[in-house]
């Protein structure tokens, strides 16, 4: 399973699109890594981290974060990256998690139902 979390170093690039490349440069293969985008407080900033491959956006509703939303703000995030991808309702990846004998075997069917999710457009978390 490959994954990545960003969050504040994301916020903080001067050019988000390249930061999320340099990251994924060591992934045998984009379509093999997942990348969140954690912290997302504007449409354009969710926009950029779609336009830059980011399989997942996230948004923080903890009221001690500093970058915390409020509903309102949180749906604009979520309508400019459904926009992006012309995507109408939510998309609830399936985990086929019966069966798995490991804790990895469990982890990477999920990562499989994410990348699976997440293809064409990012999902908002």
């Amino acid at each position: 399973v490959c994954g990545i979390l960003v969050g504040e170093t994301l916020m903080r690039a001067t050019d988000p699109a390249k930061e999320i490349e340099t990251l994924l440069a060591p992934a045998a293969t984009k379509s093999q890594c997942l990348v969140k985008v954690c912290g997302v407080t504007e449409p354009e900033a969710a926009v950029a981290a779609c336009q830059a491959g980011a399989s997942l956006i996230g948004v923080i509703f903890a009221p001690k974060s500093p970058r915390c939303l409020d509903t309102e703000g949180a749906q604009k995030v979520v309508a400019a990256v459904r926009a992006f991808g012309e995507r109408e309702a939510p998309k609830r990846p399936v985990v086929d998690a019966a069966g798995a004998s490991t804790p990895a075997e469990w982890f990477g069917r999920g990562a499989t139902a994410l990348r699976a999710a997440s293809r064409r457009t990012p999902l908002v978390v």
